[in-house]
């Protein structure tokens, strides 16, 4: 009986493109708030933003985006668990108990 060869997908034409994923493009939407506890992991993320971007170059923004992936990673992470912490604030409402239709100054 001969053995049948299966077809192997692709490698990716540089070794690096497949160890590292696509850098986002755009800030979280919680960008920039600092929540308590994550103080120091918001200044490393917005340090590394600073050093590798220069105000009005989308390029450089880009690239920013690349080299910081790992102190986003850490920014979202901590911001998401801190909020999993903190109870949902209470909302005071103010409800009629008067039945549709009736006007104070009616009476």
């Amino acid at each position: 009986m001969s053995e049948s060869t299966s077809a192997s997908p692709p490698a990716a034409s540089k070794p690096s493109e497949a160890a590292q994923p696509a850098a986002p493009t755009h800030m979280p939407p919680f960008f920039p708030i600092v929540r308590k506890g994550c103080e120091e992991v918001s200044k490393a993320f917005f340090a590394c933003l600073e050093e590798h971007t220069q105000p009005g170059q989308t390029s450089t923004g880009l690239e920013a985006m690349q080299r910081c992936q790992q102190q986003r990673a850490d920014y979202e992470k901590c911001f998401h668990e801190s909020m999993k912490k903190q109870k949902p604030p209470l909302v005071r409402t103010q409800w009629s108990t008067r039945p549709l239709g009736e006007d104070d100054d009616d009476e």
